[in-house]
């Protein structure tokens, strides 16, 4: 199925979404930086600290517990909650 050239609005419109399955792209506005001081940095950084030490802790609380013996590989159980958090940690707390 070819696209005809056709300009951008055009391409959004629902009809032609439908017509020439134009695919929608959504621009939403992100923080870019977080400010501290006079360093700048991503809030994909703030996500990934603050998902790596939760997941410390979980990991430390499972293992205090004695929990983690039902694990098969506590390494890759700490590798999927360092990703589980900071992917919740990203999508529910950084500001869009």
């Amino acid at each position: 199925m070819h696209c005809k050239a056709m300009p951008w609005r055009e391409r959004f419109d629902s009809w032609n979404i439908v017509r020439y399955g134009v695919a929608v792209i959504v621009l939403v506005k992100t923080a870019s930086e977080i400010s501290l001081g006079w360093v700048y940095i991503t809030p994909a950084l703030v996500a990934v600290t603050l998902g790596f030490l939760a997941a410390y802790g979980v990991t430390w609380l499972l293992n205090a517990t004695r929990l983690a013996r039902f694990f098969w590989n506590p390494g890759l159980t700490f590798v999927a909650f360092v990703v589980l958090f900071t992917s919740l940690i990203g999508l529910l707390f950084i500001p869009l």
